[in-house]
């Protein structure tokens, strides 16, 4: 079935009868006689009078219709271009995020010492976990698809509304779905903020827009401000998307872009993306890595049951997928609210008879007001082997074997207001055994 022709608007009944038939089995087009105009209903008939070539006819027209249903675009979800490509086996994506090596100074003299030590990439991980199974039921009678044959367009018709309701139900799911990550990571604070004032007027719109640009260009620099775990990296302009309501795109439109970046209104770098809203988080427009967003699907499949009692057939469409976001890639959020840091934490408090060779977890707890970001950089304060013993941007902590303190702190500094600090004390005891699990 899989090599049924794509249907485009406009097809016809015996377009749609006569494509199912040329790639049926040949003992099928045998009995069945092409569809013309004159014959449909004999057509039919034939089709339907004979139990294998009807259970050879319903299964392969639903199959169509889950096949061609986006060709149809009753509603067409404007964020589709964000999904990567599918991901059929497993349930879990890793994301591998590899930093630049860190340089150290040229010193002759500690040449030897350096030249046996261990020099750890700054390597971090995150995974992402399928998160939607959605099931998209349609049921087709007998008397249904008799009826449909009733007269010449009646098949069409019929094809034209299953796939009507398939659309708009999967392209809405899926847009909401998408543009929930937006709102998700929005209200966890892993956005990076900047306070705007409400697009109002043409002063307003033009102070957004030059922000919007002086983010756009900062984005194209190796740093770590943009993203939720603070690690480095870059955006290049045609990574770029611009995502914007109704109201501000009103303001913000092609001809404003263009004169702002004094380039061709045909060659503005940024896509720009329509969404309705961004729910009641202040966001006028977010700026964001294409790699931001992790999109998979990881099932398109329909699924048939035969009712022989009450005549009809179920067909279940199977639609799978992974919504989430990457931690390591670029999103600045350009808000009304204003937020403020009260309070960083870390969790825990202390870790005491730490091992040497062990790793520890630790996690910041950022409090504010007005969702602000919750990213932090973390570092370690009073350990005297620095080039072994470190933190991850996810706060991962490695104790060098050779760590000779015997107690130092792990430290998060809130990114948003640096003035805001947690602080965990671990202790390593004077006789700790390598590699205490």
């Amino acid at each position: 079935m899989n090599n049924i022709k794509s249907m485009k608007k406009g097809y016809e009944t015996k377009d749609i009868f006569n494509n199912i038939r040329e790639h049926e089995m040949v003992g099928y087009q045998d009995r069945i006689p092409e569809m013309t105009r004159e014959n449909f209903k004999q057509a039919y008939e034939a089709m339907n009078n004979y139990g294998l070539t009807q259970n050879c006819f319903i299964p392969a027209l639903i199959n169509r219709i889950a096949k061609t249903q986006f060709t149809y675009n009753y509603f067409s979800n404007p964020l589709k271009f964000l999904k990567n490509d599918m991901v059929e086996y497993g349930d879990v994506v890793q994301e591998i995020y590899n930093g630049i090596i860190r340089a150290v100074d040229f010193d002759c003299e500690q040449e030897g010492e350096k030249l046996y030590k261990r020099y750890f990439p700054n390597v971090d991980v995150a995974y992402h976990r399928r998160n939607s199974k959605l099931v998209y039921p349609v049921t087709v009678s007998e008397k249904v698809l008799g009826e449909a044959f009733t007269n010449y367009d009646g098949l069409a018709q019929m094809v034209r509304e299953i796939i009507e309701k398939l659309t708009t139900a999967f392209e809405v799911d899926e847009y909401i779905q998408t543009k929930a990550i937006i709102t998700e990571v929005a209200n966890a604070g892993g956005l990076y903020n900047v306070n705007v004032a409400p697009v109002t007027d043409e002063t307003s719109a033009k102070n957004l827009l030059k922000q919007i640009r002086a983010y756009s260009d900062k984005m194209t620099f190796w740093r770590p401000d943009f993203n939720r775990l603070y690690v480095g990296a870059v955006t290049p302009k045609e990574r770029q998307c611009l995502f914007v309501t109704p109201e501000v795109k009103a303001s913000l439109d092609v001809d404003a872009l263009a004169a702002l970046f004094n380039i061709d209104r045909a060659d503005v770098p940024v896509r720009v993306v329509l969404v309705d809203d961004f729910g009641d988080t202040g966001i006028q427009a977010l700026l964001a890595d294409r790699e931001f967003f992790k999109i998979y699907p990881n099932l398109f499949e329909m699924r048939t049951v035969q009712n022989g009692l009450g005549l009809y057939d179920n067909y279940f469409l199977h639609v799978w997928q992974t919504y989430s976001s990457s931690p390591f890639s670029n999103a600045i959020a350009f808000t009304t609210k204003q937020q403020a840091i009260t309070s960083v934490s870390v969790n825990p408090s202390s870790v005491s008879n730490a091992g040497l060779g062990n790793d520890y977890r630790f996690d910041a707890v950022v409090a504010g007001d007005n969702l602000p970001s919750k990213t932090v950089m973390w570092h370690l304060e009073g350990d005297t082997d620095i080039t072994n013993s470190y933190i991850t941007a996810s706060g991962l902590l490695h104790i060098s074997k050779n760590e000779k303190a015997h107690t130092f702190k792990v430290v998060a500094t809130s990114t948003a207001d640096t003035s805001k600090k947690g602080e965990a004390t671990v202790t390593i005891p004077a006789n700790a055994p390598q590699e205490l699990k």
